[in-house]
């Protein structure tokens, strides 16, 4: 201590308690300035956040190896967790019997959950504007999710200004794109957003953050099983997302970015509304996810070629310009 003295403390479910006869609790240190707090989760996502663009834009420049890619992101989310201590421990009464807690798993669980939501928001970028809509709707429903919070208006006013000019707003010619830095940026800062907000502050319940994150989750999964399906690899470049499937259905960039905004509200709508309903029966919620994961994949299964199918479009339309 200050004055010379040694105390001993104990931290348990996010509380320091001194260990005295009496035990006298305390809020954890965190530097105040102003009406800005900083705590140690927001400096590791500071920090953990830089390496991840650090080592994307590197990629971006010369292109790295999948297997590499993975090994960094994982060990790069493992980082976060070891500084910030945060991650899934408890993911909520989905069976009806009770909370479901991972013991052993949680921190394997946890980089695996980050590290594949990373890559899901990496490939949802492919038309201007999708993944930064991705990561700013879900931000907006944390925000106001229960009480306000300031700081997310950080993120969001830089992905909003992002947009701007990524759709050109601010001058026709797009100066600004994220690249794979940017889009795992704002993938992993979504992750652990939502861990943090489920888990030791509990502001929504753990499975609401699969509603939140709907549409690139259950994007990239659909191409992996398809790719494999095909004998190529998850990460093989392609075609066959859904916004390439909407482009060779007719559909312009920006209808298809209005589309997926609308999608992303009513789905983030959804499971907040399903958890103001059902607070504690979690289940609930999960299954009529699953119900409509089965409704996705079946409304966007297709036996067409994407890729011949959109190379054809491209074609007629660069002829019919001529």
């Amino acid at each position: 201590m200050p004055d010379g003295l040694k105390s001993l403390y104990t931290f348990e479910n996010g509380i320091v308690s001194k260990v005295s006869d009496e035990m006298e609790k305390i809020t954890p240190i965190s530097k105040d300035v102003g009406s800005v707090k900083v705590n140690t989760i927001s400096l590791s996502m500071f920090l953990c956040g830089g390496l991840i663009v650090a080592f994307m834009l590197v990629d971006d420049f010369i292109g790295l190896g999948a297997a590499l890619r993975l090994t960094v992101q994982a060990l790069i989310v493992l980082f976060m967790i070891l500084i910030s201590e945060e991650y899934i421990t408890n993911l909520g009464n989905l069976y009806g019997n009770g909370d479901v807690n991972l013991g052993a798993i949680a921190i394997p669980f946890t980089i695996f959950c980050v590290v594949g939501l990373m890559n899901a928001y990496n490939m949802a970028d492919g038309l201007n504007g999708i993944c930064a809509s991705f990561g700013l709707i879900p931000l907006i429903f944390l925000t106001f999710f229960g009480s306000i919070k300031y700081g997310l208006l950080i993120p969001i006013g830089a992905i909003l200004g992002f947009m701007a000019y990524n759709l050109g707003y601010f001058g026709k010619k797009r100066r600004v794109f994220l690249g794979d830095s940017g889009s795992n940026y704002i993938g992993f800062i979504v992750a652990f957003l939502c861990i943090t907000y489920s888990q030791d502050s509990q502001i929504i319940n753990p499975v609401t953050a699969l509603w939140l994150v709907a549409i690139p989750l259950l994007d990239c999964l659909g191409v992996i099983v398809s790719r494999v399906k095909k004998g190529l690899m998850p990460f093989t470049p392609g075609r066959d997302h859904l916004h390439h499937k909407l482009l060779v259905k007719g559909f312009t960039p920006k209808n298809i970015l209005y589309i997926f905004i609308l999608m992303s509200i009513v789905l983030c709508s959804v499971g907040c509304l399903i958890e103001f309903l059902y607070p504690d029966d979690e289940y609930i919620s999960l299954g009529l996810f699953i119900l409509f994961a089965i409704f996705y994949y079946a409304s966007t299964k297709s036996p067409i070629d994407w890729n011949k199918e959109l190379k054809t479009k491209i074609e007629n339309t660069m002829e019919s310009n001529v």
